[in-house]
């Protein structure tokens, strides 16, 4: 995000948008869709979805120990209980770690 608004700022691209125009409107998601497969395909990757990627940033930040309510918040869900139904396996297997971890004192 801070490469992106710095890259704005260099190119004098006043916008409030993520991804815009060069001259800061609003882009499609197809657009982004089709940037994003073609990014995937130049580096060989998978082909993940978008959404995808807002999973696999909610596991890493709980992974790391972020409360459940900041992540909540970050992927803009209203109400906590969706977050914690979403993501439930990955608090599981951090439960899992912990006690594994206590059982090898």
């Amino acid at each position: 995000m801070k490469q992106i608004q710095d890259y704005n700022k260099r190119k004098k691209i006043e916008t409030h948008y993520v991804a815009c125009t060069v001259d800061g409107g609003y882009v499609s998601e197809r657009n982004i869709l089709r940037t994003y497969k073609s990014v995937l395909g130049t580096v060989g990757a998978e082909d993940y979805t978008i959404h995808a990627l807002r999973h696999t940033f909610a596991s890493r930040l709980l992974k790391r120990g972020i409360e459940i309510s900041v992540v909540s918040k970050l992927l803009g869900h209203a109400d906590i209980n969706t977050t914690y139904s979403t993501y439930i396996h990955v608090l599981n297997d951090q439960m899992t770690d912990v006690m594994s971890s206590i059982c090898k004192v």
